[in-house]
């Protein structure tokens, strides 16, 4: 089994207000983390994109929802 790799959606702005160092260091600890290094949300094409492959994905206020057509691309 490989790394589990754990997609993060707040946008930069948001993860920096809810995230200490410290936090954002323990989930980097937990695999390898895709962070939104945007200062805005995914739109579900690019979230459909970045799905596949994913363990885990960490979402909040802004994240699209996840509709049956993004459930499908997403590993089972």
């Amino acid at each position: 089994m490989g790394t589990r790799r754990i997609l993060f959606l707040p946008r930069t702005g948001l993860a920096n207000d809810i995230l200490s160092e410290s936090a954002k260091a323990t989930l980097d600890g937990l695999g390898d983390v895709v962070w939104n290094v945007r200062d805005r949300d995914y739109a579900p094409a690019e979230l459909a994109e970045l799905l596949p492959g994913c363990e885990a994905v960490v979402t909040s206020w802004g994240s699209p929802p996840f509709t049956p057509e993004l459930l499908e691309v997403a590993d089972s």
